[in-house]
């Protein structure tokens, strides 16, 4: 969420005019297979951290000068700003997952070296500033929220301000856990939600496959590693970054609920091809109208022919970016004018420690993969529609409800060719087995897919979640007569301890 744009909101209607003429010729690409790349397999991932003063655990707004510190050392490509000043971005480099290689240490280095240096350039500009990786950090205040603390970008301001227009007055009541009351919901209420952002590029021919796998897998991947507790020291439920972030990113007003689906949501249905979502996204309303000066976007179609030349096609992916999707695809620009496109998956928080969140990577990728070569997705389409449709809609369901109750939920799980709601412990063997095997396919050695698919069944076996252990830990503690802000002082610090000692979290969490 972190390109810097020019903004001027009268000219919505020039945007939409480019949109339109944009998306006619990206679909035209998609429709004959123009200048998409073939069979060029990789990941990568985004990790978005809270910035936090390691004595008084409170955030720290210093994320615009860590951006600058960051492209004076040449750090730039890997650091990116998000909505909040406490927050930031680190991109990881994209590695191939056709060749053999080790996907998963590659994915970890790079992770612990681009959070190495992130936390030698805090400590340049504040000592006791360090990054955090938690899905929604228990120590942010309702006052951090407001417009001061937006990073510096025209883009988020803009964003927040067609936001808060176009839905009016917004409020979050739920009586969820121990309830919470947001009387004044803004848009800036996203910046405190960080994830875990897992890329899958793949060929064009493949890429509705993965997707699909995705939402098959997802419920049992955020069964074991929901991390998102508390919104403002209140227990909602395991993973409450799901319900937040849709909540304050809702642009529509009390009557389009009736007609409009919420613009970041799971997936209703599988794809066919890769040109429905993109024309599912293009539905959209433009929230972002923002013109690219371009002169490639004036060139006719038969001038684009003779010059070999592409338009930027600036405006269709600015839309794309704010289609809010938990799984949605994704378009890499490469080098002359081709592109390769690919899965983003999104459900994942961020956290608790970067050898847990390499274990969640592996359980996703494996079982995308595993699903893929073994038809699992052709399995359910080969039934009729009515039941295919059914079928989605309780993936739909089960992906929400797992988010609330995490690991103590059943999952929507295929069995041979009959789909069933099961405890997880049930099928822990069936996600090992699958999990490594994709693994295998993807390149990882034995060992390592046993290192971190180990930490998942031992999540399985414990009966927890980062985010469910986090719960009982709070309530051991207040039982004990602890006070509740002292509580969750005691548990923030442990969890701190834990993240940077980077040793899986289920297993040592005590307090």
């Amino acid at each position: 969420m972190g390109k810097a744009v020019r903004s001027d909101s009268k000219d919505a209607f020039e945007f939409r005019r480019r949109l339109k003429k944009e998306s006619s010729e990206f679909l035209r690409m998609i429709h004959h297979s123009r200048r998409f790349k073939g069979d060029d397999k990789r990941i990568g991932s985004e990790l978005e951290l809270i910035l936090i003063d390691k004595n008084t655990l409170r955030v720290k707004c210093i994320s615009p000068e860590i951006v600058k510190r960051s492209e004076l050392a040449g750090f730039g490509k890997g650091v990116g700003p998000e909505l909040a000043t406490f927050n930031i971005e680190l991109n990881s480099p994209t590695v191939p997952a056709d060749n053999g290689t080790d996907i998963l240490t590659k994915l970890r280095d790079a992770i612990a070296t681009q959070v190495n240096v992130l936390s030698g350039i805090m400590n340049s500009i504040d000592g006791d500033a360090v990054p955090v990786m938690h899905g929604i950090w228990p120590m942010i205040r309702r006052s951090d929220i407001s417009r001061k603390s937006m990073y510096p970008n025209p883009r988020y301001s803009l964003l927040a301000d067609i936001c808060e227009k176009s839905r009016g007055p917004a409020s979050l009541h739920t009586d969820e856990g121990e309830g919470l009351k947001i009387n004044n919901l803004q848009f800036m209420h996203e910046g405190m939600n960080t994830s875990f952002q897992l890329h899958y590029s793949t060929s064009l021919n493949e890429v509705t496959k993965l997707f699909n796998a995705a939402m098959l897998a997802t419920p049992a991947v955020i069964a074991v590693s929901a991390n998102s507790p508390f919104i403002f020291n209140s227990y909602v439920n395991d993973e409450s970054r799901i319900l937040l972030l849709e909540k304050s990113v809702d642009f529509r007003s009390e009557i389009q609920k009736e007609f409009r689906l919420k613009r970041a949501r799971f997936p209703i249905s599988f794809l066919d091809h890769s040109d429905e979502w993109f024309l599912s996204s293009l539905m959209e309303e433009v929230v972002l109208p923002v013109i690219d000066v371009d002169p490639k976007m004036y060139l006719r179609p038969k001038d684009l022919e003779l010059t070999n030349r592409l338009p930027s096609f600036s405006h269709l992916f600015l839309h794309l970016s704010t289609v809010w999707h938990w799984i949605r695809l994704k378009v890499y620009p490469c080098e002359d004018d081709m592109f390769s496109v690919g899965i983003e998956i999104r459900p994942l928080p961020a956290g608790p420690t970067i050898t847990d969140m390499v274990a969640n990577a592996a359980l996703y990728y494996g079982l995308i993969r595993y699903f893929v070569d073994n038809d699992f997705i052709s399995r359910i389409k080969s039934k009729n529609y009515e039941e295919e449709s059914s079928i989605c809609i309780q993936l739909y369901d089960n992906f929400y409800d797992v988010a609330k109750h995490s690991i103590r939920h059943p999952v929507l799980w295929l069995f041979d060719d009959e789909v069933k709601f099961v405890p997880i412990q049930y099928v822990a063997d069936q996600i090992a087995a699958y999990s490594k095997e994709g693994l295998k396919t993807l390149g990882v050695p034995d060992n390592v897919a046993d290192k971190y698919i180990s930490i998942i069944l031992r999540r399985i076996e414990l009966g927890h979640s980062p985010a469910s252990l986090q719960n009982a830990l709070l309530a051991k503690q207040i039982s004990a007569g602890v006070d509740r802000k002292k509580a969750i002082e005691n548990l923030c610090r442990m969890y701190l301890e834990l993240s940077q000692s980077d040793v899986p979290f289920v297993e040592n969490a005590k307090l």
